[in-house]
């Protein structure tokens, strides 16, 4: 019997690597971060406790809807498996109507 012995060849190999390409997009979402925190952005405000009066930008934005308003937006949100449509308003995320849409199962072939 011939006996063949695994010879330790090294290759090269070029270009990007996966823990190259995930280093690199982690450093520069540090960076971003960063870079966010000390221009004073609403997210780098945020995140260093700089309170939500910071983060709410320019004060201009209008986030509640007092009761008797209509939204400006609605949400129609499929429950999924249970069955359930529910409609919401936005931005006051105001649930506005939920109803049952599941019906009965259908027949089955030969039954």
């Amino acid at each position: 019997m011939s006996e063949t012995k695994a010879s330790n060849i090294k290759v090269e190999r070029t270009g990007v690597n996966r823990r190259d390409l995930l280093g690199g997009t982690a450093k520069a979402a540090a960076l971003a971060g960063i870079a966010g925190a000390v221009a004073g952005g609403t997210a780098g405000g945020a995140l260093f406790g700089a309170g939500p009066a910071a983060a709410a930008g320019s004060g201009n934005q209008k986030y509640e809807v007092k009761p008797g308003d209509l939204d400006e937006y609605y949400v129609f949100h499929s429950g999924g498996q249970s069955g359930e449509l529910r409609i919401l308003g936005l931005p006051s995320m105001r649930e506005l109507h939920a109803s049952r849409c599941s019906t009965a199962a259908a027949p089955r072939a030969g039954a």
